[in-house]
């Protein structure tokens, strides 16, 4: 594919061994007199996959990629689609890959705000680790990622990590079980990880409001009090999925959906379609509709079943059963 003057050149930042690199990122600064900002998140276009049978198949029925410590350090993966198909379209360095792209603006008086959703090519220069990213906004060109981050978490104020569930990935260790020296300090992979989390956070928060705005189906992540139905089954700080906007009490944003992990994530997975959609000008079909409630009954019976403490007296038969009966 040709590059043209007018193409975003992105970087990406990712653990030491990342498996799918799905998200990048370009910054440009706008007016540096008063630190404002255009923040372009580029993520991989899965919708170019969307249609194949077999891929949305492996997708439904695996709902995430996998991820495990292997003795020798190293993780061992097991992927939601083809990694044949992650290689083709990841965002790997050197390469021009189709993107789906997210501007929007922020600065010091103006808060992550007119996001512009498009379909394009992107050329990626770099991929660099969170150590690398971290070590890269102590340079003059690198700068601006660390104050546009900053801004980003000062005007929403979201928890950083909030989405989470379960512990932080597990680095390479040596034999007296101390870090490898390949892999980066924790508070540096810390700062770095914060610093990348921002731009995802925002453009899944700015997505969510666009999304819900035009009444267009997405899949958000929800806290519901007021939901008995799956209190029964989860712990109140564990974000379920919905087709209704709501607060992520976690990150203490509203609304909140995810896009910018589609080759690790069945919700992203199928956002990124419905964003496809919206690209083309067309509107909801009965099967985007039918695709975005079936992932939602999908996740939550996953997210149900990982969650044995909460439902012990259960059988995972009955859990199943329960969260798709909850999902509705």
């Amino acid at each position: 594919m040709p590059i043209n003057s007018e193409m975003h050149r992105i970087i990406t930042a990712d653990c030491s061994y990342p498996k799918e690199i799905d998200d990048g990122l370009f910054i440009k600064p706008l007016d540096e007199d008063h630190e404002l900002y255009q923040v372009g998140v580029c993520i991989a276009d899965t919708s170019k996959i969307y249609d194949n049978v077999e891929v949305t198949k492996q997708a439904f029925a695996r709902t995430t990629a996998r991820y495990w410590d292997l003795p020798d350090g190293e993780r061992g993966y097991d992927p939601m689609i083809d990694p044949k198909l992650v290689q083709k379209i990841e965002l790997k360095a050197g390469t021009v890959r189709d993107a789906m792209v997210a501007s929007f603006m922020v600065g010091v008086h103006e808060a992550p705000s007119d996001i512009e959703i498009s379909f394009e090519p992107v050329k990626i220069d770099k991929n660099i680790d969170y150590r690398q990213l971290s070590n890269f906004t102590y340079s003059e060109q690198g700068r601006k990622y660390l104050r546009a981050s900053l801004l980003i978490r000062q005007h929403l104020g979201y928890i950083a990590y909030g989405d989470h569930i379960g512990s932080r990935p597990q680095w390479r260790k040596d034999e007296a079980g101390q870090p490898a020296a390949v892999n980066m300090s924790g508070r540096a992979w810390k700062r770095g990880s914060q610093i990348n989390e921002s731009f995802m956070v925002a453009t899944n928060h700015l997505v969510g409001k666009l999304m819900d705005e035009e009444n267009r189906p997405v899949i958000y992540r929800v806290h519901d009090p007021d939901d008995e139905q799956y209190l029964e089954l989860l712990s109140a700080s564990v974000a379920r999925f919905s087709r209704k906007a709501g607060l992520h009490s976690g990150l203490g944003l509203d609304p909140y959906c995810r896009v910018t992990s589609p080759l690790r994530r069945l919700d992203d997975f199928v956002s990124i379609q419905q964003l496809r959609q919206r690209d083309r000008g067309l509107a909801p079909t009965a099967k985007d509709i039918q695709d975005v409630a079936f992932a939602v009954r999908r996740l939550n019976q996953e997210l149900v079943a990982s969650a044995p403490k909460e439902a012990a007296r259960l059988s995972r038969r009955d859990i199943l059963g329960r969260a798709a009966l909850a999902a509705g």
